[in-house]
């Protein structure tokens, strides 16, 4: 999805029919751009139901709302975020932006935790997923990873840069007496 808008949908079924009331991946769904808006699904995953692998690089999912799970989106499969916004999603049990599918310690979504424009459940990292919101500022692991990266690459451009000028100081120095 590279643009455009999925919106005022429903998924009204009581079991996996009532689920993805915007989309329902259940191979490869890659979202760019766009936005996934008023969605409702009576069981899980207002804006996204994933069963198979779903990269978010840019995009908005927001004020959807689920029955259950996953107000913005409910994963049964991998989810990894490296852009967009989710937020203003709503869910009637837990996840109101998102709700990995192992009780909420982080699933194989690659974000949980933080909490932003969510209505109700609990918020941050606690064992519930309740709350959990991508919107907040949190990281994939390739972000964290290319972080530490570049703070290790600076770090170590300061390190020569002061010993290089201390051996230039020292070498005038000697070269004085």
């Amino acid at each position: 999805m590279y643009g455009g808008k999925i919106a005022k949908n429903s998924a009204t079924g009581l079991d996996d029919e009532g689920s993805g009331g915007g989309v329902t991946n259940g191979d490869t769904f890659t979202m760019f751009g766009g936005e996934i808006s008023d969605n409702n699904a009576n069981v899980a995953g207002g804006g996204v139901c994933n069963a198979g692998v779903f990269t978010m690089s840019g995009g908005k999912i927001t004020n959807n709302h689920a029955g259950y799970w996953g107000g913005g989106v409910s994963t049964f499969g991998t989810f990894e975020r490296l852009g967009g916004v989710i937020s203003d999603n709503t869910a009637g049990a837990s996840g109101d932006n998102v709700h990995p599918d192992d009780g909420g310690n982080g699933g194989r979504t690659s974000n949980s935790g933080g909490s932003s424009g969510n209505n109700g459940g609990d918020s941050g990292g606690s064992s519930s997923c309740n709350g959990d919101d991508l919107s907040g500022g949190d990281f994939s692991l390739r972000e964290v990873v290319i972080i530490c990266i570049g703070v290790v690459g600076v770090t170590l451009a300061v390190v020569m840069a002061v010993l290089l000028f201390t051996s230039k100081v020292k070498w005038q120095i000697e070269t004085k007496m």
